[in-house]
């Protein structure tokens, strides 16, 4: 697993320090930093749940600790849990492996779903939960920009923000950084965009700042449909097992406790279709694994 994750962050970094002017040819490629500073819990948005419920979104930052450089790149994670579970702290690993290479990393909430869970939720009610959870990625976004214009708290380059995450948050991250109005957005899908806020959401109302991003960094997840992607899209680098029987490999259903729930593209896919648009991505295969994150 540590070779796994060098080669992960090393391919990352490739086009970070072909561009980043804060690179020095270690930064963002090897360890450089030997602790992390955390600030937790910081608002960036608001929202209603499933159930109806107020829940106030916060995020976690990780900073290089002692770094002198104010003008970082970032990477942006949501954590898994098939949209029912998970919390924001269980990345704290990856991002302090990222934050000692010289990343602001970044944790972030979003809106899960917390209705009843028998019967198992049908595809359209986890669909809406995966709308929503893209308008809490993209006020994260947004909230990280602003917060570099106005007080560069975390020393973020604003120009150079990645999303990405694992599982369910590699879903997220994937909608989030490909997704937009040129797409073709089935009448279900685009019904359920527009009753949540539009494209941008409805999480935060900075809307001055965008949600683009840089790049897509994305561990097991998915695109509704791989042609979603389109040529003028970020960069793509993916993780994902062959058997995967959580989140598709190919062409498959996402499941939740075996049941499958809802049809997805996987990493194979979208890699594929990357490559015949001449997007500049990388996908790293776990053989002959039926793991899920393995």
């Amino acid at each position: 697993m540590k070779r796994y994750f060098t080669l992960i962050c090393i391919l990352i970094s490739l086009s970070i320090q072909a561009q980043h002017p804060s690179c020095d040819g270690d930064r963002y490629k090897t360890f450089v930093f030997d602790d992390v500073t955390l600030t937790s819990d910081i608002k960036f948005g608001e929202n209603r749940t499933f159930s109806d419920s107020l829940q106030e979104l916060t995020l976690d930052v990780y900073e290089p600790a002692g770094d002198t450089e104010t003008n970082r790149p970032t990477i942006l994670l949501a954590f898994g849990g098939s949209f029912i579970g998970g919390a924001k702290e269980e990345l704290a690993g990856l991002c302090e492996a990222y934050a000692r290479m010289g990343y602001v990393a970044v944790s972030m909430d979003y809106r899960i779903y917390d209705g009843p869970l028998f019967p198992i939720p049908e595809a359209i009610v986890l669909q809406r939960v995966v709308i929503e959870a893209i308008s809490d990625m993209k006020a994260a976004i947004r909230f990280l920009k602003e917060d570099a214009d106005v007080n560069n708290n975390y020393g973020i380059d604003a120009d150079y923000i990645m999303v990405g995450g694992i599982s369910a948050g590699a879903i997220v991250a994937a909608h989030t950084a490909v997704m937009d109005e040129t797409d073709p957005i089935p009448d279900f899908l685009q019904t359920i965009i527009d009753e949540t806020g539009g494209l941008e959401g409805n999480s935060s109302n900075n809307f001055e700042y965008n949600s683009e991003v840089i790049g897509l960094i994305n561990y097991s997840g998915a695109l509704n449909n791989a042609s979603l992607i389109s040529a003028d899209d970020p960069p793509l680098f993916s993780v994902h097992d062959d058997g995967d029987a959580v989140v598709p490999y190919d062409m498959g259903f996402a499941t939740i406790f075996t049941f499958p729930i809802a049809p997805l593209e996987g990493s194979s896919l979208m890699h594929h279709y990357a490559d015949s648009l001449g997007i500049n991505n990388e996908l790293i295969t776990i053989e002959n694994s039926n793991g899920h994150v393995s």
